[in-house]
């Protein structure tokens, strides 16, 4: 995990690609949300923008390593092929955490700078109690775009693939915010049962997705 932690810190394309990234999402300035605190929740619970940085991200960075046969030189030296998957598995997760929480609190913050503040019709308690549910539900909900990289290691399949899943994942759940797990996004403090149900479901998610890929990927040539 170190080797892998030092590759991404140390790879020149990280820190632009985290900028433009950045300079991307303050765009949900320019729309038509009435605070800081509602643009928070509407872009936190959205997959798109994250979702798409992901796909460039997984194409650019994971398919590179793989047209490099970074992973299979790594293998043929005796490296575990289960415990690399679970690192990248692991960044690529991190990764998507990262870019949701950039979407939301970015263009929110500057907007809160300038107005002075989050909105009065959400509390800051509120906010924080949604951060985390709101962004493994939507890690779950882009959890193919973690998996695509291992399956087709090549870096056009996994852009173009990702590219096509995140848009239909985007416009298939977009109609569902009056429902569960969608409506603890709405304005009405949610229960904690709703933020324990939620994360317990999006890790379980994960998690599965995970234990299916390892087995694949245990079994899979490296070509």
């Amino acid at each position: 995990m170190k080797a892998i932690c030092y590759r991404f810190f140390h790879s020149p394309g990280v820190g632009v690609f985290f900028l433009l990234y950045g300079v991307v999402s303050c765009l949900s300035l320019i729309s038509d949300f009435s605070s800081p605190g509602e643009l928070f929740v509407q872009n936190l619970g959205d997959m798109g923008p994250p979702g798409l940085g992901l796909s460039v991200f997984s194409a650019v960075y994971m398919g590179a390593a793989f047209s490099r046969r970074t992973f299979q030189s790594q293998i043929a030296h005796g490296a575990s092929r289960i415990k690399l998957l679970r690192n990248h598995f692991l960044l690529l997760t991190l990764v998507f955490l990262f870019l949701a929480y950039l979407n939301a609190g970015l263009p929110a913050l500057l907007w809160a700078i300038w107005r002075g503040g989050m909105g009065g019709a959400y509390p800051m308690e509120y906010l924080l109690r949604l951060c985390l549910p709101a962004a493994l539900l939507t890690t779950a909900r882009g959890v193919g775009l973690l998996i695509f990289p291992f399956l087709f290691r090549d870096s056009v399949k996994t852009l173009m693939i990702s590219l096509v899943y995140t848009l239909l994942v985007s416009v298939l759940t977009q109609s569902d915010r009056h429902t569960f797990p969608y409506s603890f996004y709405g304005l009405a403090p949610f229960p904690l049962w709703a933020d324990v149900t939620v994360a317990i479901l999006s890790l379980g998610i994960l998690a599965l997705t995970f234990g299916l890929l390892a087995l694949y990927f245990r079994q899979t040539a490296l070509r």
